[in-house]
């Protein structure tokens, strides 16, 4: 099944290679709302109530603007467009972004991100909740960042800036063990054979690359989304 995305006459989305995709999101006119229209010199936070065209908000509370160091807010923005652009088609719109930045502005505590659907908001992720779109938006953070690390017990992710790319971290086996078993299906995956795994759901998707690579790791983590979603079925 290929359930992807919503025409670009919808969305003024440009989809680029299986590997790797170049998004854009509409966003309401004038771009992201800013608390603080400047950047600043390097080094020096931005305030943002928005993260592409989804609002921010903080856990338990209403709508607020959260500060990032500029480059953090352009990758998290690439992240969400991204994110958006493999979700299933009956999704309307992203609503909201449910976090908090480090007081350094570096890193993302994400609890949850809703949409809307007929008219109502839904989650599309929850923290809290380790289902196939959990992992799915994960491997969506993985796609883009260095280091994503799940909090379980604060019910809520730590994603941290930086160049994405495989680096065989501790969280990314992790990530890759539990979703070959929860996306994928491959419920012998363990810590020691999960790269087999991984090469197996790439040829699934039709990619001929290794997991263990710059290539292959943005490949599975891709693939893994869209699946994990329902966008598509492998």
């Amino acid at each position: 099944m290929d359930d992807t995305r919503h025409p670009v006459s919808r969305r003024g989305l440009l989809v680029g290679t299986t590997v790797v995709s170049a998004l854009t999101l509409s966003v309401p006119a004038g771009g992201p709302a800013r608390a603080n229209p400047s950047t600043g010199p390097s080094g020096e936070l931005v305030t943002r109530d928005r993260i592409a065209a989804a609002r921010t908000r903080r856990p338990g509370g209403g709508p607020a603007p959260l500060r990032y160091t500029p480059d953090f807010h352009e990758r998290l923005t690439e992240w969400l467009r991204f994110w958006w652009a493999n979700t299933p088609r009956r999704w309307v719109t992203p609503l909201e972004v449910v976090a908090e930045t480090t007081a350094d502005g570096r890193a993302l505590l994400l609890t949850g991100i809703s949409h809307l659907h007929r008219g109502r908001a839904e989650d599309g992720f929850d923290a809290r909740r380790p289902d196939p779109a959990y992992w799915a938006t994960l491997s969506s953070l993985h796609h883009h960042f260095p280091v994503v690390r799940p909090e379980p017990a604060a019910g809520r992710v730590r994603v941290e800036d930086g160049v994405s790319g495989f680096t065989n971290s501790a969280e990314q086996v992790d990530f890759a063990v539990h979703a070959c078993r929860a996306v994928w299906g491959y419920s012998a995956t363990t810590t020691d054979n999960w790269p087999e795994y991984g090469d197996r759901a790439l040829r699934r998707a039709a990619q001929q690359v290794e997991v263990r690579t710059r290539a292959g790791w943005a490949a599975f983590t891709r693939a893994t989304v869209r699946l994990g979603l329902g966008t598509e079925s492998y």
